[in-house]
């Protein structure tokens, strides 16, 4: 009965769910609603002391299913692998029990202490299993992108990069060599949103960074959603736009709401596509005043960051960090001259596009760690 109600759930996001994390699911081969449609039969054979034939089934399935485990293409959480090795324990003892039974035994010497110590071994084992699946969770998960920063590039600014950033993640990490986005024209929104969806954008429906409204006639952002009111901004924002998960919103699920889940960026589609719909704290630079802002829909404004709002430089130079000789020019006519900037105090918009901004979105996610106590 309780393999069968499960399969109700598994089978109906399998058959009959669009959305892309749940319409293949491997679960359904052990958890489906065949075992309602058997349990009548399975009653009245077990109690006229005749041998159930689809519990034979059942014990050659869920044995099956284990042992071909580790070759699925699925991650099977240890506990429902558990579960499912409870229903073939399930299935073989009462079988047994039945053969027994039709040898002539008595009810008495049928019923060993074996069964209830079986039984308590598998809850102790799930228990162990679960334990052992939290303690190798991470306490703490960053996830960077850096916009328009492909391979090339990296390659050509490597030396000029120190030993403790990219260039330690680019030795020591995983690097994928033929990682390509799967559709045309990529940008900002539709880049974040496939890669922390997973999905492209006909399953995640971020196709531009802009697009036209067809009830206005006007060029709208697809985080805009006039049901939600900004805060220090005047833009109104939602991920509702956003048809799938993404990683933060699944830590959420698996965690049952306990992670927390905070998203900072430049941008505010890089700021909503990556917090997805779950996020504690979303907040981007207002391009108005160069100030921290975010949207009611998260919430507040977390007290941390309106520090950091308070604190933010107003008149600053942007100066090379390294001499002259040691910047990529145009062409080798040209003249290496040194560079100098000032920013201004009503210059947002350079703000956002120094390298400050940088340093801010670096300075805010520090923050964030000691703020909303992250890991």
């Amino acid at each position: 009965g309780t393999q069968g109600v499960g399969g109700i759930v598994i089978a109906l996001m399998y058959f009959f769910s669009e959305h892309p994390t749940l319409d293949t699911n491997w679960l359904v081969i052990c958890l489906n609603p065949i075992p309602l449609v058997f349990l009548p039969f399975m009653i009245h054979r077990i109690r006229h002391r005749h041998i159930s034939f689809f519990l034979i089934a059942e014990f050659i399935v869920c044995t099956a299913f284990l042992v071909l485990s580790s070759v699925i293409p699925q991650r099977i959480e240890p506990a429902v692998l558990m579960l499912i090795a409870a229903f073939a324990a399930r299935a073989l003892s009462t079988t047994l029990f039945m053969i027994h039974i039709k040898s002539g035994k008595t009810m008495k010497d049928c019923l060993p202490n074996g069964r209830a110590a079986l039984s308590i071994v598998l809850c102790l084992l799930t228990t162990i299993s679960v334990q052992a699946a939290n303690e190798k969770r991470p306490r703490l998960v960053v996830g960077i992108v850096v916009d328009q920063l492909d391979r090339d590039n990296l390659e050509t600014i490597m030396p000029l990069l120190g030993n403790d950033g990219l260039k330690m993640l680019w030795i020591n990490g995983y690097n994928r060599d033929n990682a390509t986005f799967d559709f045309d024209e990529t940008d900002k929104a539709s880049a974040v949103a496939s890669i922390y969806t997973g999905a492209s954008p006909f399953q995640h429906g971020i196709v531009a960074e802009r697009w036209m409204n067809r009830k206005t006639l006007m060029s709208a952002s697809p985080v805009d959603d006039g049901n939600c009111n900004g805060i220090n901004t005047i833009e109104h924002t939602s991920p509702k736009r956003l048809l799938a998960t993404n990683l933060a919103d699944e830590m959420k699920l698996e965690s049952d709401g306990r992670s927390k889940i905070c998203a900072i960026a430049i941008e505010r589609e890089s700021a909503v596509l990556a917090g997805g719909h779950e996020a504690d704290v979303v907040v981007w630079m207002n391009h108005g005043n160069a100030q921290w802002c975010t949207s009611d829909y998260y919430g507040s404004l977390p007290t941390w960051i309106g520090l950091l709002n308070d604190c933010l430089p107003r008149n600053y130079n942007w100066t090379p960090l390294l001499s002259t000789e040691k910047y990529i020019h145009e062409s080798e006519n040209d003249p290496e001259q040194s560079f100098s900037h000032t920013i201004r105090m009503n210059d947002a918009l350079g703000t956002a596009t120094s390298p400050f901004a940088n340093d801010w979105v670096n300075n805010a996610a520090l923050a964030a760690v000691d703020g909303m106590k992250l890991g």
